[in-house]
């Protein structure tokens, strides 16, 4: 996602591209993947700037938050 800032990624495509396999259960698995992200790099969690979630579509990952008030915390 980082290598492609602000393009959409489908829940299946991520894991297809961090687990090199298909499953039922990806959606699960990139959720909470995502959440364990998101508490480290958000100021947030409950407001997230870097990773917004594209409600029944997938993420984009967000460099530059959109009040640029947040910067990424070393994990």
């Amino acid at each position: 996602m980082a290598r492609h800032p602000g393009k959409l990624f489908t829940k299946e495509q991520i894991f297809e591209a961090v687990w090199h396999k298909d499953s039922d259960s990806h959606l699960r698995a990139v959720s909470s993947t995502i959440g364990r992200i998101r508490q480290k790099i958000e100021d947030d969690k409950d407001h997230p700037q870097y990773i917004r979630t594209v409600s029944n579509r997938g993420y984009q990952f967000m460099p530059r938050p959109e009040d640029n008030t947040h910067s990424i915390r070393n994990p």
